[in-house]
């Protein structure tokens, strides 16, 4: 589907070129939009492939896994709130 795309694409260019016109201007920019469309959508699916053999890796390294997760979790967490010129950091004024 990529090729055929891509071949629509330069077909296009060439008959503009030769005999530009207003109806083979939206032919191009309709196979440059199918062109585009189609390389995101490829695209897409590798980044999902990518995703999926990444997730069945870390599955296998349980502990790999985890220590990202802890990570976020300590990135993320609320130490303190910065407030009226003060700092609360105990967990019960929090």
């Amino acid at each position: 589907m990529m090729k055929a795309a891509s071949d629509a694409v330069s077909r296009a260019e060439v008959v503009y070129h030769v005999n530009p016109s207003q109806t083979l201007l939206m032919e191009l920019n309709r196979n440059r939009a199918e062109h585009i469309f189609r390389t995101r959508m490829e695209e897409d699916f590798l980044h999902k492939k990518y995703v999926i053999k990444w997730v069945v890796k870390v599955e296998h390294n349980t502990k790999f896994f985890q220590s990202l997760v802890k990570k976020k979790r300590v990135r993320t967490c609320i130490n303190s709130i910065h407030a009226d010129g003060r700092t609360i950091s105990n967990e019960d004024e929090l």
